[in-house]
């Protein structure tokens, strides 16, 4: 990738170089702490672009603070003036007042942040950073114009803005800043190279988050939790409680009903100027935010019911402990809660309940690092409940996880058979709590179990 770029960008530079750049950014990119945003998703990001958002999608996720703190030790020399704090906040106005290099400025001014004295992750911490990685390791292979070029692209992958107050999208704000970026190195740029620009920020940002618009609601909700894995600290300890997989889970749910596939993806304010491949790319999204949603719910609300089955019992549990291990080594299939459900099959699911059912009941497409592909106990409520009971009982949880009502109250929410069902099984996958769970159904409702 890098080869092929500054060949095409006419640049000279050593195989020597382009050694020490690829190995730089796959050692920083290579962490363990990383599910998704790992050196593969840079290369996916950057494939089939020309060579400025080629480079830009090499970059654009170089640094990466909240998750991965490997910067500190292959990219601090490279930061100077623009280190974050430990707790990822980054005074990009303090930089860039101290900062001498007037290239460095245009991309603080580029990012619109030289007035900000807190950048957080989401709002464009990374993306600056990444940037200023990219600066420091090309400016003297590459042209100032190129650079800032460069830098735009990456600016383009801060995610999930909106069109502001005054109806100006991202690219309208992009256009803006580039010019008075440019005026600051002494660079001008025309209307066409703006455009041409955009239209590269408009590839990287799709490149970036295809797989929102995945072909298969299984590949999409696999990198979600392989994202989540990454976003969630606790999850990544094998003995990660109930409770914190729960509010992991929870979490991403409003996240994603906020999310505009049209205004995620750059793309035309004039849904008629859309090309085919646009249009296409906005319906999948569409269909996997809907019905991702609906897989997270049914994951929700089977973690909300062993989370309370386990407070009612003597408190939240490592959640390996209650619906047993997950399997670690192609040698051996421990036994799970799984195996003492009642099996799941069909019944009269729509096209897009049958895609979460099958995704619930075979697993994910890729196996995340804290837990199994498939929900065997999510399987067995989602072949049970109607969609009027799942968003009912969705509700109810979110109302027992905000403690308006009791473990037990919400417990009793569900139905009798489906209830007992659900704690015979946990009761022999969790053998420490089987008693408890027992006596439990019999606190409950003696009817329960029998």
């Amino acid at each position: 990738m890098f080869e092929s770029s500054f060949r095409e960008l006419g640049c000279e530079i050593s195989d020597l170089d382009i050694e020490r750049l690829t190995v730089e950014i796959v050692r920083a990119m290579g962490s363990e702490q990383r599910d998704y945003h790992k050196p593969e998703h840079s290369l996916d990001v950057s494939k089939n672009n020309k060579p400025i958002p080629r480079i830009a999608g090499i970059f654009h996720d170089s640094v990466y603070v909240q998750v991965d703190p490997s910067w500190r030790i292959n990219f601090k020399e490279h930061l100077n003036n623009f280190i974050p704090t430990e707790d990822f906040r980054l005074n990009a106005k303090a930089g860039f007042e101290a900062e001498s290099s007037v290239l460095r400025k245009a991309i603080i001014i580029l990012f619109g942040m030289e007035q900000t004295s807190a950048v957080i992750p989401g709002k464009g911490i990374n993306e600056v950073l990444s940037t200023l990685v990219m600066e420091h390791m090309l400016s003297k292979h590459l042209t100032s114009k190129e650079i800032l070029s460069i830098a735009a692209c990456i600016e383009a992958t801060i995610p999930f803005r909106k069109i502001d107050a005054d109806g100006k999208t991202s690219s309208d704000r992009l256009k803006v800043r580039l010019d008075k970026a440019g005026e600051l190195i002494k660079v001008k740029f025309t209307d066409n190279e703006k455009n041409e620009i955009v239209e590269w920020c408009k590839e990287v940002v799709e490149h970036d988050l295809a797989s929102f618009a995945s072909f298969r609601l299984n590949t999409f909700i696999s990198n979600t939790w392989n994202v989540m894995n990454e976003n969630n600290p606790a999850l990544r300890n094998t003995f990660f409680y109930v409770s914190e997989y729960r509010k992991a889970v929870y979490g991403v749910i409003p996240f994603l009903n906020s999310l505009d596939p049209e205004q995620m993806f750059w793309s035309s304010k004039d849904s008629l100027a859309l090309d085919v491949f646009t249009r296409e790319m906005l319906a999948r999204t569409y269909k996997n935010l809907k019905w991702g949603v609906e897989y997270l719910k049914v994951v929700g609300l089977s973690l909300s019911i062993i989370e309370a089955v386990a407070m009612e019992t003597g408190g939240d549990l490592p959640y390996e402990t209650l619906v047993g291990p997950t399997r670690k080594s192609r040698e051996h299939m421990p036994i799970s809660i799984g195996a003492f459900l009642p099996s799941t099959d069909y019944r009269n699911f729509s096209e897009g309940e049958k895609e979460v059912f099958l995704v619930l009941k075979n697993g994910r497409e890729l196996r995340a690092r804290f837990d199994r592909k498939e929900c065997p106990l999510g399987a067995f409520l989602y072949q049970n409940l109607s969609s009027v009971e799942l968003d009912m009982l969705y509700g109810k949880a979110m109302d027992f996880h905000n403690h308006k009502f009791s473990t037990k109250e919400f417990l009793l929410c569900f139905r009798e058979s489906m209830l007992t069902d659900i704690v015979k099984a946990l009761s022999q996958s969790s053998l420490i709590r089987s008693i408890s769970m027992h006596n439990m159904l019999l606190n409950i409702n003696p009817k329960r179990a029998a």
